[in-house]
């Protein structure tokens, strides 16, 4: 079925059957998931976007990340669902495990934006200035609960609401993520953790300025010139 084809099947059942359109694309979601691992004996986590405007359909399989895992250990959610486990180490050491993170891009009213600074002693990425959130999702967690407790982890802020800006797949010589970006405006009071070796608001322009100069981790660099410079 050309893509086309599925968007208007899809609209014609929601006119005809007066059924939520929500409801349909949640079902054909989970039957491509469902599919999926079964023709792929897949043993990760497996995530389907349908874009509704398109009719375009992406799947991912992706591993989450846990402090320890005991060796050939599979884990199972309550309903038997087989799910990938890696610990930190294996996601980073070249493994390629394709894992799933967050950002939070954290701008005040003034549009200027907040990155956190890594500190010397981080394995990658030392010393730049990075995403003002981002971390991994946990064993257990939504993308949205891993937002929340990295933004209080890192920054303190709890009270705030953010929106999707898009997820794609980020490779680099040592890991491979499935990045979920977020944004959100904030004017509170920020806390960054002790952790990090501070942070600061930046203007635009000023970011601009100082791209391709070694400042910031390329991870930045790619999402604010393909995504928050379009914004």
């Amino acid at each position: 079925m050309e893509k086309k084809e599925l968007i208007k099947a899809i609209d014609t059942i929601v006119t005809e059957k007066n059924i939520s359109p929500d409801i349909i694309y949640e079902a054909l979601t989970l039957a491509l998931q469902t599919a999926y691992k079964k023709n792929f004996n897949s043993k990760t986590n497996v995530r389907v976007d349908i874009n509704r405007e398109t009719g375009d359909i992406k799947v991912f399989s992706y591993y989450v990340v846990v402090p320890e895992i005991d060796e050939g250990k599979i884990v199972e959610d309550e309903e038997g669902n087989i799910t990938g486990a890696a610990t930190r180490g294996e996601c980073h050491n070249g493994s390629k495990l394709l894992h799933p993170v967050v950002h939070l891009h954290v701008f005040n009213s003034k549009g200027e934006l907040y990155l956190q600074k890594r500190p010397e002693w981080k394995d990658i990425q030392p010393g730049k200035w990075d995403t003002s959130v981002g971390g991994h999702v946990d064993l257990g967690e939504s993308v949205e609960m891993a937002l929340k407790r990295e933004a209080g982890e890192e920054l303190g802020i709890s009270d705030f609401t953010s929106q999707l800006l898009t997820h794609y797949v980020f490779e680099s010589d040592r890991e491979k993520e499935l990045v979920f970006s977020h944004k959100t405006v904030f004017d509170g009071p920020i806390s960054p953790s002790e952790e990090l070796a501070g942070g600061r608001f930046w203007s635009l322009d000023e970011i601009r300025q100082n791209l391709g100069k070694n400042v910031f981790t390329p991870n930045f660099e790619r999402e604010f010139t393909t995504v928050l410079n379009q914004k």
